[in-house]
């Protein structure tokens, strides 16, 4: 509707927290200022026009990895590739609305629904022993869903994790995301078993 609605303090207590562990790979302070100050805005801008999302930690990292794309710094300045910072804006309500609007509910009962799909997936490849999720919830995965190709980016990292989320974006579906997901579990079972 257009219409923004101020974050809670308790929400923007937790955004202020999150935005400052952010892009500490960046050597140079003003730069990381002016990125952090960047993320905290299109953040507070994409809830403030989506009242009825929830904050969720984590969701920082997906809002980073649009800046990564789309952002760069010339004389301290912050400049765009091929948008401005509205569009960069509505790139992420629009990433959020089709991917993430599930996860960023007052409770987790619409993304229990996609991590019932995992065990069926690892059972369904025949990848892995299903069995140890068959009687519970996989709650381990819902903060790896949703940020598992944002979470850790650094310098040596970005290239691969662009290339993940432009899969996704072509895919236009959160199945890509569970399968992959899937198959990384069963990639390193055996850490997991250990556990």
């Amino acid at each position: 509707n257009g219409v923004k609605m101020p974050l809670s303090s308790q929400a923007l207590k937790q955004v202020e927290m999150d935005v400052e562990r952010s892009f500490n790979f960046i050597e140079n302070t003003n730069d990381k200022v002016l990125y952090k100050k960047l993320l905290k805005e299109l953040i507070i801008s994409s809830l403030e026009l989506n009242p009825e999302w929830f904050y969720y930690q984590g969701y920082h990292d997906v809002v980073a990895f649009f800046i990564y794309q789309f952002a760069y710094i010339v004389d301290e300045k912050v400049e765009f590739n091929h948008c401005d910072k509205l569009k960069l804006l509505s790139y992420i309500v629009a990433f959020s609305e089709n991917y993430l609007k599930d996860f960023m509910t007052k409770d987790l009962n619409n993304a229990m629904i996609y991590l019932k799909f995992i065990p069926k997936i690892l059972k369904m490849y025949n990848m892995y022993n299903y069995e140890i999720f068959k009687n519970k919830p996989f709650y381990g995965s819902i903060a790896n869903v949703i940020t598992l190709f944002t979470h850790n980016v650094g310098l040596h990292n970005i290239p691969i994790k662009l290339k993940i989320m432009s899969h996704l974006l072509e895919a236009q579906n959160i199945t890509f995301v569970l399968v992959l997901y899937a198959k990384l579990v069963a990639n390193f079972k055996l850490d997991i078993e250990e556990k």
